[in-house]
């Protein structure tokens, strides 16, 4: 081989083993789950991972396609039109995706001054986004020029939020003062943008959502002690209390189609349970939909409903990468997928 020959397959050789370019799509965002890894605290290493049900699963999806880290605590993950909107708590910031392939749009950061807003959840309505902060505010974000608009004040450490008709729900949780909870569901009115009343609901309000109805259901939390944990109806017309499942600890839930999927795990270990409620009849229609006997974390559920599957989200005691568990919607097992550490929320591809 002359040394002409040499040189140029050296340059083909070097050519063929170039960096990878982080710009370059590593899976294809349909068929699939698209998984948030929440992460462990302070450890910088919260996750994506993108599940194909054709073609297995790509467990850094955010870093492959963007070159960056996500960031530190991912609380939310919701799509919202062509938009994926990611709500990291610890980096005090939302990143906003290109629903189609992953590509950061940009991340609107969540600063009070100086100081961190910590956002927590967010929910939609039209061309908004509403966003609650532990700093105990609600912002809104046009989510054409994804600016923030406004901000409102609301009660302590605001643990997640809804929207039903003009109005938005946001549970106060008071979490970070422990033990002195919030005990509130504040009530914006989406005109004024501002609070308008706070309902009474028990001790460490946490996950909310409202059915099709539209009536709001709240979890009380309690102390993880002596309050024990309940799921509680509000009537929006009236905006009160008007009913609590009575005798049932709930610590998360799901809903579709007039069924409320509610979940329990002792704090302390134990196995999960899963139960359904029927939000029409108010009547408990499984209290032990499934054997989760040998699962060690629940730590998310989240229903298909075109699948007719439910997705269960395994943290396995909170030390080591998760999994997501299929089941179809009568409890039977089918399979599982490996994820990141604390997989918390999922976004579906059809």
């Amino acid at each position: 081989m002359n040394s002409v020959i040499k040189i140029l397959v050296l340059l083909l050789i070097l050519l063929s083993c170039k960096p990878e370019d982080p710009s370059e799509d590593h899976a294809e965002l349909k068929n699939g789950l698209l998984v948030l890894n929440e992460g462990l605290f302070q450890q910088n290493n919260s996750s994506l991972s993108m599940i194909n049900f054709e073609t297995g699963t790509h467990s850094m999806f955010f870093l492959q396609t963007n070159g960056q880290n996500l960031g530190d605590v991912g609380n939310d993950m919701k799509r919202h039109g062509g938009k994926i909107y990611i709500v990291m708590n610890n980096s005090n910031v939302v990143h906003v995706l290109d629903a189609e392939n992953g590509h950061l749009i940009q991340s609107i950061p969540f600063m009070d001054g100086t100081v961190g807003r910590s956002p927590r959840s967010i929910a939609f309505d039209g061309a908004k986004a509403y966003v609650c902060s532990f700093d105990g505010s609600v912002a809104r974000i046009d989510t054409s020029s994804l600016n923030i608009e406004a901000v409102t004040l609301v009660g302590r450490n605001p643990e997640a939020l809804c929207v039903v008709g003009s109005k938005i729900y946001v549970s106060n949780s008071g979490g970070l003062d422990f033990p002195n909870y919030d005990s509130t569901v504040s009530v914006i009115d989406l005109t004024s943008f501002s609070e308008i009343k706070k309902i009474n609901v028990g001790i460490n309000p946490g996950k909310i959502l409202a059915d099709a109805q539209g009536d709001v259901y709240v979890i009380r939390r309690g102390d993880y002690g002596a309050v024990s944990p309940r799921l509680l109806k509000i009537d929006t017309n009236l905006d009160s209390v008007v009913y609590t499942l009575a005798g049932i600890d709930v610590l998360n839930m799901e809903y579709d189609n007039d069924q409320l999927f509610y979940s329990y795990q002792n704090p302390g270990g134990g196995t999960p349970v899963i139960g359904v409620y029927n939000t029409l009849s108010e009547s408990v229609e499984n209290s032990n939909w499934t054997d989760l006997s040998g699962m060690n974390t629940l730590y998310g559920m989240k229903i298909d409903p075109d699948r007719q599957k439910m997705y269960l989200m395994e943290a396995h005691n909170y030390s080591s990468t998760g999994d997501i568990l299929v089941y179809d919607l009568n409890g039977n097992y089918e399979t599982r997928f490996g994820v990141g550490y604390l997989p918390s929320n999922i976004v579906i591809y059809p």
